[in-house]
């Protein structure tokens, strides 16, 4: 016990000098929250001068300084149109303004409100008012539309839900910009979030006031599960958010900024967005004190370590003599409650590749259980040791192809990246080959297929039929072998593999009508 504690201790001194030497240290992230903050009081100088009743605020990981330069933060702005006033009591009802009032009810999504017109000179409900951005409900309140927002998009190249995006200049970050509605008091629900913290003294009182005296906004988007969708606009507290992260020590912040790390690399390779980065700033401010925050990061984020440094140690020493060290197995073992099934499939491929089939057949067998006992949402892998006809995916790009790569959303195609259950199929059926059991090799072919034809969250299927047409291949069947790439085509055009396969087997196609 005490050499793991040791160990563990080891560890994270090791991965907090590294970040400090990347700049996530105090100096750094105080002069990076310094220089956003001044960005934001001159342009909003800059505003008033010109009479525009806009406010805009730079929140997110810019403005945190909680990124790196390798994970190509954007920088995300609110601007607060301040001409319109929501209330959620007739006490900020203001004269002469658009009012609306803030509901939520029975019919809106908790999160999400609906915003009802008011009288502009007496506060009382508006009747009788009909336009393109407001609709009657059956109670006859007058509501509006979030699809108003639409009129800020004109002109935009391209917006991700509320999100207006804006490419950067070369050498500047690219924007997001939302454009939102204030609300001068905070919604019920975060207030009594923030009257259930308290253990470790965290939020402290001060926060807490400022909190409860500070805006939140609303944003014209609808949550995608409610019928309600086109009338429901999403609460937002973005500026006690930006308070709480300001609040968090060196030590919370590291480990904040490692769990995206991961997850960029790991969980979110192309950009998708499986797990956001606000899903882990939830998780972190429900942890109240450093101690308890450093301890469920580390309990996360150590089995992709663990997997990732045994997948390099047996990469290399498969490369060097086709063996595979106890060290890197025992890391490799350490790290096999990463997830599902990426860690045990890199295992189970190690006993591939260094000739132990019946201990891979068995972590094969016993990771497909795990399928039928989860529910489970596949996420791209990149597998350091993987059998040859993976490794060929490796092949996947011409010179010509490279022209047409995105230097940020292409950066995994210098990898063999494929899909878990396909991958854990072709695994079984090369075992079972092996192991001479061709009842169970031809299950293995036919579930691949299957998976194939009908698991629609597959993220690249042009993979998985790739390595379909190995085992066509290996099945002796070349015709369909080739079908089967040209349907990869199909599917991924440029930067497939599939021709180098198909080339491969058209030669040996002909070379065996020769002879």
């Amino acid at each position: 016990m005490f050499q793991e504690n040791a160990y563990r201790e080891h560890l994270s001194l090791m991965l907090s000098e590294v970040l400090n030497d990347i700049g996530v240290n105090e100096g750094m992230v105080m002069k990076g929250r310094r220089v956003n903050l001044l960005r934001e009081t001159m342009t909003n100088i800059r505003s008033k001068l010109s009479d525009k009743n806009i406010t805009e605020y730079i929140l997110g990981s810019q403005c945190e300084d909680t990124t790196t330069i390798g994970l190509n933060s954007d920088i995300d702005i609110v601007s607060c149109v301040r001409d319109i006033n929501i209330i959620q009591c007739w006490s900020e009802w203001e004269r002469g303004k658009i009012n609306y009032l803030m509901i939520q009810d029975e019919n809106t999504t908790p999160g999400y409100c609906f915003l009802q017109l008011l009288h502009p000179y007496v506060p009382l409900c508006l009747t009788g008012y009909h336009d393109e951005h407001h609709i009657t409900d059956r109670r006859g309140r007058i509501l509006l539309k979030s699809t108003l927002i639409s009129i800020y998009r004109q002109g935009a190249n391209q917006h991700h839900g509320p999100s207006i995006a804006g490419q950067g200049r070369p050498g500047f970050c690219d924007i997001d910009r939302v454009v939102a509605y204030p609300c001068k008091s905070m919604p019920q629900s975060a207030s009594d979030w923030l009257d259930r913290q308290g253990i470790g003294g965290w939020p402290t009182q001060e926060m807490r006031r400022y909190a409860v005296s500070t805006w939140c906004f609303v944003v014209a988007t609808g949550s995608k599960v409610s019928e309600y969708a086109e009338l429901e606009w999403r609460i937002s507290t973005l500026l006690t958010e930006r308070c709480l992260m300001f609040s968090l020590n060196i030590t919370q912040i590291r480990c904040y900024v490692l769990l995206k790390m991961i997850l960029k690399s790991f969980l979110n390779p192309q950009d998708e967005i499986n797990i956001s980065s606000f899903m882990c700033k939830t998780v972190l401010f429900q942890f109240d004190s450093g101690k308890r925050l450093e301890h469920a990061a580390f309990k996360f984020l150590a089995p992709f370590l663990f997997t990732t440094y045994g997948s390099t140690l047996a990469s290399s020493s498969i490369g060097q003599n086709n063996q595979v060290s106890s060290q890197a197995l025992v890391w490799l073992s350490a790290g096999l409650n990463s997830d599902i099934s990426s860690s045990r499939l890199k295992l189970a491929s190690v006993f591939y590749s260094t000739g132990y089939m019946e201990e891979a057949e068995f972590i094969l067998r016993h990771t497909e259980q795990q399928y039928y006992s989860y529910p489970i949402i596949p996420i791209c892998g990149c597998w350091k040791t993987p059998p040859p006809a993976v490794t060929a995916e490796l092949m996947r790009s011409t010179q010509d192809d490279m022209i047409h790569r995105d230097r940020r959303k292409d950066c995994w195609m210098d990898c063999a990246v494929v899909d878990s259950l396909p991958f854990l199929y072709f695994l079984q059926y090369k075992i079972y080959s092996r192991l001479q059991r061709c009842q169970e090799q031809q299950q293995a072919i036919s579930k691949l297929i299957r998976t194939i034809v009908i698991d629609v969250n597959l993220r690249h299927r042009e993979t998985a039929i790739n390595i379909l047409g190995q085992c066509l291949e290996q099945e002796n069947i070349p015709q369909e072998a080739l079908k089967c790439y040209l349907l990869s085509l199909q599917q991924r055009a440029r930067n497939n593999a599939a021709n180098f396969h198909s080339n491969q087997c058209w030669n040996g196609f002909n070379n065996y009508i020769v002879f």
